[in-house]
Formats: structure tokens, sequence, C-alpha cells
């Protein structure tokens, strides 16, 4: 199973069925990225922010993106945003790779941690992936934390 991250703009082909799925099972993350894409809102576009797509064998699987944190204080805060893997491609590690370009890309934006705010189903996903619950905050569910980017030695 070949899978591909890449950085994405809406529209985008094969997002509609994507988008349905989401809506299928209760969700509407998705919903909201297209209608803050459109709106001019939200276009990933402010620094260190990125909405990636996650593609098997050519169909889209996932979608995740980065924004700068607004619930946070610390100035360098990021947010994982409208994270979802159609159910086709579950468990095949296609959001475990999503998270982990985003996670790469917001270390080596200068983000100090990242946030998310997830739905109770993604609660186990992320704490698999190193995430801490955070408690007492609306719209904060987990958060970890960024070792700083630094150079591999066979880079330097």
């Amino acid at each position: 199973m070949l899978t591909t991250i890449n950085p994405v703009t809406l529209p985008l082909q094969g997002f509609a069925e994507l988008c349905a799925a989401s809506q299928s099972e209760g969700f509407a993350m998705l919903r909201r990225l297209e209608q803050h894409w459109q709106d001019g809102s939200n276009l990933f576009d402010k620094t260190g922010e990125i909405l990636l797509a996650a593609w098997v064998e050519g169909e889209l699987a996932g979608i995740g993106g980065l924004n700068q944190c607004p619930f946070d204080t610390h100035p360098k805060a990021a947010r994982l945003r409208h994270l979802y893997v159609s159910p086709a491609f579950r468990r095949q590690k296609v959001g475990l790779r999503l998270v982990s370009t985003l996670e790469t890309h917001a270390r080596l934006a200068g983000f100090h941690h990242l946030n998310t705010h997830a739905p109770e189903t993604a609660f186990d996903f992320y704490q698999s992936l190193g995430f801490l619950p955070v408690y007492g905050q609306e719209r904060l569910t987990h958060q970890k934390y960024l070792a700083p980017a630094t150079l591999n030695n066979w880079q330097q």
C-alpha cells in the first residue's frame, strides 16, 4: 500500500466523498473545514500552518491540518485540525503518517507543542501517539510537547 502525503488546497478531488463519509459518522470537521476555506477564515496560510492530504493508490484516504492555536496562551502552540481518515483506510497507518508529518512540520516551523480537540472515539489514537489528556479546557482534549528540531549527523 503506497501512501503519499502532500500539502493541498481546496477544492480537492475526492473531498466531497470524504466529507460525506465523515458526516455519516456524525463528524462535522470536514464540513467546517470546507466552510472556513470558502469564507476565507481558515486557509492554513499563517506562519507555520499547513493542510495535508493522504493518498493511497491515488485515492484520497485522509486529511488533516495544522494551525496556530488560538486557545493557548503560549505563542508557539499549534493545533491539529480537521484530522479525518476514511473508514476504508483506518488501521493501515494513514492517520499515523498524517500526524507524524504534521508533527515534523510543526517542529521545523518552531512550534513548542501540539494541541487537539478530539472526539472521544479518537482519544486512544492520540494517546497511542504520545499525546497527553488535557483536563479543564473547553477547546483542548490532548497535548503533545515537541522536541526542538535538530539536524541529524548525516545532514551536518
